[in-house]
Order: C-alpha cells, then sequence, then structure tokens
C-alpha cells in the first residue's frame, strides 16, 4: 500500500498475474470517547471475482442452475447469483 493510504492497484493478489487484479484498502474509523479522540487503522486486501470465475467456482462447488440477475431484474446496483444445491 502507497505510503498515506488510499487505492492502490496491485497484481498477483490471490497468486495471480498480469494486470492488476484486487486494490489495497484501509478502513479509518475515528471516535471520540472519553480521553478524547481515537482513530484505528484495518487493512485488507480486496479482488473482485470476474464473472467466469464465480460461475466456475460454484460449479466446482457442486452447485447447479446458476442465474445473473442484473440490476433492472433486482432492483440492485450490483449483480446477484443465485445458485442451487442439488
Amino acid at each position: 500500500m502507497p505510503k498515506g493510504g488510499g487505492w492502490s492497484p496491485r497484481s498477483g493478489i490471490g497468486g495471480r498475474t498480469g494486470p492488476a487484479t484486487g486494490y489495497g484498502l484501509q478502513q479509518f474509523v475515528v471516535r471520540q470517547d472519553a480521553g478524547g479522540w481515537r482513530a484505528d487503522v484495518r487493512e485488507t486486501a480486496c479482488r473482485a471475482l470476474r464473472r467466469s470465475e464465480l460461475d466456475e467456482a460454484l460449479g466446482a462447488a457442486g452447485l447447479s442452475r446458476v442465474r445473473w440477475l442484473v440490476a433492472e431484474e433486482s432492483g440492485h446496483d450490483q449483480p446477484i447469483v443465485i445458485a442451487r444445491k442439488p
């Protein structure tokens, strides 16, 4: 992660190589308590799966009848995946 935090594209997250496949995320939680202000920082690495990668993982886990709902069908901003366990 770059000094000072913020968004950082990364290559190779999860053992993958090639173009940036994820990013580092820092979450700052600032709160006031009896002793004054306090800040906690948490860091993690994130990576979004491509639809084909998730389809493959669902199949490998034994799920079937995979169906994707787009925003117009679900009312949510992000796609939703539905799969069934036989």
